[in-house]
């Protein structure tokens, strides 16, 4: 576990991403390029000086010819080493929006011969995240305000339902069900891997008190706003205290997806070998106002 201190205002956007896969032919540069943009650009009234990015690793494909899923027709580079190459290349502009990376399973699998995630950190100048980080925001006076979670992850997401509206709900509550134990006082949870593109909001439970007059409807987050009784003055906000336990039902789970095509005409890809469900390809952005997650958006290329 890494503890990663980050000072930032009140208002800020996090991009949460991962799984690009550079080296791989079935790598889309055309959305990576989309997301750069938005990195580098205001977006939801935000300076792009505070947009920031998380990487949840698989930076590069890292196969070598031992790998059951390699196939020669399918890299565009030699070495794993060249695919670190190409990454920066691609990817080190962002290096002042840039927080952290996680170690990913594919160059992970090559660590006897070099550790190529932690190595490309420090190329770029950003922080190596290991397998599990969290990032403490920090105001000017260096007091922590809002904790997340990252990790690139091992477990699947995958659900059978025959249902849409059931299978992503099935889904949903996997992710949940991954992440909601690795940590207590963070108000956003993340992870790659699985290539899915996942957004669990948090979920209020109703429940009744009185005002000492009559019955009246509450809700157990305090950030809930009373939206059905208009007549009456909604609760006053509150925030989630820094370091203290949050309930998993009161936090953001995110799967962060992937840059990685799992189709493509005249290969012959694992995602095909393995028969993998096709994924929306895309990122995800969590938006901070006022100290506080107030969104996650799902963004597809």
């Amino acid at each position: 576990m890494r503890l990663i201190p980050k000072v930032a205002p009140d208002n800020f956007n996090l991009f949460l991403c991962g799984d690009n896969h550079e080296g791989s032919v079935m790598a889309y540069h055309t959305g990576m390029v989309r997301m750069f943009d938005m990195v580098e650009s205001e977006f939801e009234g935000i300076a792009p000086r505070h947009n920031y990015l998380v990487h949840s690793g698989d930076h590069i494909e890292a196969f070598t010819w031992d790998d059951p899923r390699y196939h020669p027709a399918n890299i565009k580079t030699s070495t794993p080493q060249e695919e670190n190459d190409f990454f920066i290349e691609n990817w080190g502009h962002l290096q002042t929006h840039w927080i952290v990376m996680m170690e990913g399973n594919h160059p992970w699998r090559l660590r006897t011969f070099d550790t190529l995630t932690e190595n490309t950190c420090k190329k770029i100048g950003i922080e190596y995240g290991g397998f599990l980080c969290k990032i403490i925001f920090l105001n000017k006076k260096r007091e922590p305000f809002l904790k997340t979670f990252h990790e690139h992850g091992k477990l699947m997401i995958k659900s059978i339902a025959d249902d849409p509206h059931r299978r992503r709900n099935m889904m949903e509550l996997i992710l949940k069900r991954h992440l909601k134990d690795l940590a207590g006082d963070c108000q956003l949870m993340s992870k790659g891997h699985t290539h899915r593109l996942l957004v669990c909001k948090p979920q209020a439970a109703l429940y009744m008190n009185d005002d000492e007059e009559d019955i009246v409807q509450n809700y157990t987050t305090p950030q809930f706003v009373d939206k059905i009784f208009a007549m009456r003055k909604p609760p006053e906000r509150k925030e989630f205290p820094a370091g203290e336990y949050i309930h998993p039902d009161h936090r953001w789970y995110v799967n962060t997806g992937s840059f990685l095509k799992s189709q493509m005409v005249g290969k012959n890809p694992y995602t095909e070998m393995l028969e993998l469900p096709p994924v929306e390809l895309g990122f995800a952005v969590a938006m901070i106002r006022d100290r506080q997650v107030v969104d996650v958006k799902e963004v597809l290329v």
